[in-house]
């Protein structure tokens, strides 16, 4: 290890002596501010941490394990900052570099709360510094590469700067209601919950939803199947905590308006982090890596990880026995109708929601229980989300309602609404009836939510939930795909345009495209979906392109590519000229590249002359060799001649080649030809919308509590005012 590594070791001791001081300054009663210089010294070890690994990946230090994994000599800026976080060690330093900076923003808002609060705050810190430590990013190798392995081509788009930050974020701030539950609690004033942690807990549910949906978004972008969400293990890791955060802010208005909630609402709170521990554990253990193709492999983690979250489920489980009968006395939820009961039936639902895809992302170790381990298909989240999310469409419709007091004229007002727009989508071609239901309910719902108007923030928030449904619905029920079979210039109907294939072109940074134009009403536009081969792999690796609609995106991505063949094949010698068609060949010699004489990949190739009616060019089609592969290039002359040529062969004793005639001047000749995956996908503009929608009305509510108070104008005793359902 460096001596850059240690600064993690003095983060550890700092963060170990702050939760002593804290615990110290409980015991004593008194402030102790060498536990906030104890914490301050942490968060500046850990940030050295950081600084001091982006320097070893910027100088490409490849003494470090890390740095030979996820960085190379050729990697841009951008990404070689992007590997900081592409593994498993550098992830984690980010993550608890984003807690220990949040906290540096908790600590003033804190006041009397301070000492407990952070005692139990800094506890996931150290957890997390000690995962650090037994997976450290600064382990020596034993021999020095040349070169690092380089970043995964997958992972080397604009999104990876973005993404894990702000997923880590979510992360980190999902251990400030934990700690703020298990303070209150100790401290008997659990009646204080709203006060304190109501802004934290809104900033922890934004984060981690924008995170979210910032994952579905670069998997619609970038990996080809035209759908951006696909119940991968490490998705689900984050949903479910997000879900449970979500019923915790519903049990939060139930507890500040009806006085109800409050048992309920602190296992909420403490199940959403455990959950962060919990995905953490199924993602990073290895116990999916044959189940999810984004789950790490095991490190030699996995039991320290299992201890981790045990230890924060027993403390959330103590802390409750401890203090149970010190939880204010809440009302009982009463009636089967009314706001009180539509509040408290929307939190279970969330909550079952979360439930049904933790026992699907489960699945993997549940079923090996009695047999051989398997996972459930993508049906089983969506078949079990039906009936939760047809009752929160409900709910929404019919919620804002009660809060406004509406007239009769309003109720039918937005009822006809939602019939006009269902009688559209089934004019349109939506005929299932759960889908024509969901149509109805989230049209009433998202024309309902209008009458917030003191509360546009949760307006906002139920709007975008229900504008998200409906794209979701016909984006991914009533998108169109075929597979176009392209001859190069040769154009085919599709959805009503005519689209060509103009050819395979390469591209600066080395990933070749398919050059396609669609043509409808006079006006062409270009496409030009990727697909190239990923040089640590050497499996070809789709990119699509997409070209945005107000109404439907139609997405394309390419499969497969056949190169145009000839009819003839030519050989010729150094200095000999042949004929190919109309066109004289002269091969005039051999030309290197690549890694010549070393141990990397060597490029050869032959450089011809073309002439035809007194008009010359010059062509170098090549061939790498490196490993066990051969891989030609043809070169061929620019439109609209008809030639170009392949290598097939050389001969390093008689300084001779032959070569594949391609184009029309070989007999036989057939055109290139590309298998693209095109999709018409409708509406998906609805789940970006709504999401945007749902994103700003949390900012709105963040930004109205955030400067409310932390302490409430008249202290709250134990089984005082507030209190909450019975869990």
């Amino acid at each position: 290890m460096t001596i850059s590594g240690y600064t993690v070791h003095l983060a550890l001791i700092a963060a170990v002596a702050s939760t002593l001081f804290y615990i110290l300054a409980l015991w004593k009663r008194r402030d102790y501010p060498a536990a906030r210089y104890a914490y301050w010294g942490s968060t500046l070890f850990i940030s050295l941490s950081m600084l001091f690994l982006l320097y070893h990946l910027f100088t490409r230090d490849f003494r470090l394990s890390y740095v030979t994994a996820y960085s190379s000599r050729d990697l841009s800026p951008l990404y070689t900052l992007s590997a900081l976080w592409a593994g498993q060690e550098g992830s984690f330093l980010l993550w608890v570099w984003c807690a220990l900076t949040l906290g540096l923003f908790l600590i003033p808002r804190l006041k009397a709360l301070e000492p407990l609060v952070m005692f139990f705050y800094n506890l996931p810190i150290v957890a997390l510094l000690l995962l650090l430590l037994k997976q450290t990013p600064f382990k020596l190798l034993a021999q020095v590469p040349a070169d690092g392995r380089g970043m995964n081509p997958l992972l080397q788009n604009p999104w990876m700067a973005i993404h894990p930050p702000a997923m880590f974020v979510g992360y980190a701030a999902f251990g400030i209601p934990f700690a703020f539950v298990l303070a209150l609690a100790a401290r008997r004033e659990f009646g204080r919950f709203i006060a304190t942690a109501y802004p934290w807990v809104v900033f922890a549910w934004l984060s981690m939803g924008f995170g979210i949906i910032l994952g579905g978004f670069w998997a619609y972008e970038t990996l080809g199947w035209g759908g951006f969400w696909g119940w991968d293990p490490v998705e689900n890791a984050s949903l479910i905590p997000w879900l449970i955060m979500s019923a915790l802010l519903h049990g939060m208005v139930l507890q500040r308006r009806f006085n109800a909630f409050h048992k309920t609402n602190y296992f909420l709170a403490v199940f959403s982090f455990v959950f962060i521990l919990y995905g953490t554990f199924l993602t990073r253990s290895g116990v999916l890596q044959d189940f999810s193709v984004h789950s790490f492999l095991d490190l030699g983690i996995t039991g320290l990880l299992l201890v981790v979250l045990a230890f924060f489920l027993v403390l959330g489980a103590a802390v409750f026995v401890a203090y149970r009968k010190d939880f204010p006395a809440g009302e009982k939820i009463r009636g089967f109708w009314g706001p009180p009961f539509f509040l408290s039936f929307t939190a279970f639902l969330l909550l079952a929601s979360g439930l049904f895809v933790t026992l699907g992302t489960s699945s993997p170790i549940l079923s090996k229980l009695w047999g051989e381990p398997s996972k459930v298909g993508n049906d089983f989240y969506v078949i079990t989300s039906i009936p939760v999310y047809l009752l929160i469409m409900a709910i929404m419709a019919v919620c804002p309602l009660f809060y406004a007091r509406a007239k009769r004229s309003t109720i039918l007002g937005f009822g006809g609404a939602a019939l006009l727009a269902t009688a559209a989508s089934a004019l349109w071609g939506v005929h299932h009836p759960v889908h024509l239901l969901f149509v109805a309910l989230c049209t009433y719902a998202f024309a309902a939510q209008s009458l917030w108007i003191k509360k546009m923030e949760i307006g906002f928030i139920h709007a975008g939930l229900a504008m998200f449904i409906v794209g979701a619905i016909f984006s991914t029920g009533y998108d169109r795909a075929e597979k176009l079979v392209l001859s190069e210039g040769a154009p085919v109907e599709w959805e009503g345009r005519q689209v060509t294939f103009r050819g395979f072109k390469d591209s600066p940074d080395g990933r070749s495209f398919f050059l396609l134009t669609l043509e409808r009403g006079g006006r062409a536009v270009e496409a030009r979906p990727k697909l190239w081969e990923n040089p640590q792999s050497g499996q070809l690796v789709a990119n699509p392109d997409i070209l945005k609609g107000p109404f439907a995106d139609l997405y394309l991505a390419a499969e497969q590519y056949q190169p145009p063949r000839g009819g003839n094949d030519l050989t010729l010698v150094k200095g000999e000229t042949k004929n190919a068609g109309p066109y004289a060949v002269t091969f005039t010699g051999f030309q290197f590249g690549g890694d010549h004489g070393g141990d990397g990949p060597v490029e050869l190739g032959t450089v011809l002359t073309v002439t035809r009616e007194g008009a010359t060019w010059t062509l170098i089609p090549t061939v790498t060799m490196g490993g066990d592969q051969v891989r030609p290039k043809e070169a061929a002359l620019p439109e609209p001649e008809a030639l170009g040529f392949r290598i097939l062969n050389v001969n390093a004793d008689t300084k001779s080649v032959r070569l594949e005639v391609l184009g029309t001047a070989g007999a036989g000749a057939t055109a290139a030809t590309a298998v693209v995956e095109a999709m018409h996908i409708p509406f998906i503009n609805g789940v970006w919308l709504g999401t945007l929608l749902t994103l700003l009305g949390g900012a709105v509510s963040l930004w109205r509590h955030w400067k409310r108070p932390m302490e409430p104008e008249v202290p709250i005793a134990a089984g005082a005012s507030g209190g909450g359902a019975e869990a």
